[in-house]
C-alpha cells in the first residue's frame, strides 16, 4: 500500500510527491502476479490473422491492448507509431495537434513582459471564425504565452488566430473604466508611469500606457484625456496578438486527436478487428488540465485490461 495525501483543491498524490512512487507500486503488483516485460522492444510489426496477433514475427497473443500512447512528449518514448499500427488493422485517425502546450505568438508588445505572471480572461479566434476561452494565470515568455489558461486554449491555436487578452477579468469594461477615470481624478498629480499601479505589475502597466496613450510616462496623470483613458481600458481588457503556432509537440502533454472513439464499443473493443483494446492517448480522447487526461488513461486502461481477460476466458485462451 502508498500512503497518499489529498491538496486543497481534492488532487491526490503519494505522501512522497514523486511519480516513481505510483511506478514502483504498480511494478510491485507485476511481479507478484507473474508478468513478463520486454523493454527497448519496440513493435514494428503486427499481424492479425486466425484470431491471433503476431507482433515482431514472434510474440503470439489472442488479445491486444494498444496503450501506446499519442505523439507528444516524444523524449518518454510516444512517438506516434501506435497509430500506424492501428491503421494496418482496419482503424481510422484523426489529425493530430500537440494540445497543453506552450502558444507562440508574435512577440513585439510583449517582449519586455518575459518571466511576467497574471491572472487572465483568454479568448482565441481562429482564422475560420471560431471561437474559445479560457479564465486562470498566464506567463509571458521570449515566443508568446505559457500557463494554464493559454494551454487549455493550444489544442485549437492555428496560425494566423488572434488571442485576446483580458488582464483584468473581475471586471467588465465599464467598471474598468468607472475606475480608471475616478483614480485620475483623484490623484491628477501622480505621475502616469505609476496610473495603472496596484492593478497590474508595473511593466504590464507601463507597456499598456505605452501602447495606449502615446505619452512620455514622466508627465502627470492630468495630461491624460477621457480618450485616452478609454483606450488604457480597451488595452487592459483586451490586448491582442497574433498566433504564429504552438511549442509542438516536443512540449506538449498531450496529443489531440487519434483513433476515433466510435471504432471501439463500450467495453474499449475494436469494432475493426476482434480481440483488439486501446486505452489512453491513442484514442481520438483529449482534456484540460488538473488530471483529467492522467484520469481518463488510468480509468481506460483498467477497463481495457478487464475487457481483454475477459475476452480471452470466453475464448479459452
Amino acid at each position: 500500500l502508498t500512503l497518499t495525501v489529498t491538496d486543497s483543491e481534492g488532487r491526490v498524490y503519494p505522501r512522497t510527491m514523486s511519480a516513481a512512487s505510483v511506478l514502483d507500486v504498480l511494478r510491485f503488483e507485476c511481479r507478484k502476479l507473474g508478468v513478463e516485460f520486454l523493454t527497448a522492444t519496440p513493435v514494428t510489426d503486427l499481424i492479425h490473422r486466425k484470431d491471433t496477433f503476431l507482433l515482431n514475427g514472434s510474440i503470439r497473443t489472442s488479445a491486444l491492448i494498444a496503450a501506446c500512447g499519442g505523439k507528444a512528449a516524444p523524449a518518454h518514448g510516444t512517438d506516434g507509431s501506435g497509430f500506424a499500427l492501428l491503421r494496418t488493422m482496419g482503424h481510422t485517425c484523426t489529425p493530430l495537434r500537440p494540445a497543453l502546450v506552450q502558444i507562440r505568438t508574435q512577440t513585439a508588445d510583449i517582449r519586455a513582459l518575459k518571466g511576467l505572471r497574471s491572472a487572465a480572461h483568454l479568448t482565441l479566434c481562429t482564422p475560420d471564425g471560431n471561437t474559445t476561452d479560457s479564465k486562470g494565470e498566464i506567463l509571458f515568455t521570449d515566443y508568446g504565452i505559457s500557463g494554464i489558461a493559454a494551454m487549455e486554449l493550444s489544442r485549437n491555436a492555428l496560425p494566423g488566430s488572434t488571442l485576446t487578452l483580458d488582464l483584468l477579468p473581475e471586471l467588465d469594461g465599464q467598471q474598468t473604466l468607472n475606475m480608471l477615470r475616478a483614480r485620475c481624478n483623484a490623484d491628477p498629480c501622480r505621475p502616469l508611469e505609476g496610473f495603472l499601479t496596484g492593478i497590474c505589475h508595473n511593466r504590464i502597466g507601463q507597456t499598456i500606457l505605452r501602447r495606449a496613450t502615446q505619452l512620455d510616462l514622466s508627465v502627470p496623470c492630468s495630461h491624460l484625456r477621457d480618450s485616452q483613458i478609454i483606450a488604457i481600458r480597451n488595452a487592459l481588457k483586451g490586448m491582442t496578438l497574433t498566433v504564429t503556432g504552438t511549442q509542438g509537440f516536443a512540449q506538449a502533454q498531450v496529443t489531440a486527436g487519434g483513433i476515433p472513439t466510435e471504432e471501439f464499443d463500450s467495453h474499449l473493443h475494436s469494432r475493426k478487428c476482434p480481440g483488439l483494446f486501446a486505452c489512453g492517448e491513442i484514442l481520438d480522447v483529449d482534456g484540460l488540465c488538473g488530471g483529467y487526461n492522467l484520469t481518463f488513461a488510468w480509468s481506460s486502461g483498467r477497463l481495457a485490461a478487464k475487457s481483454a481477460v475477459e475476452y480471452c476466458q470466453s475464448r479459452g485462451t
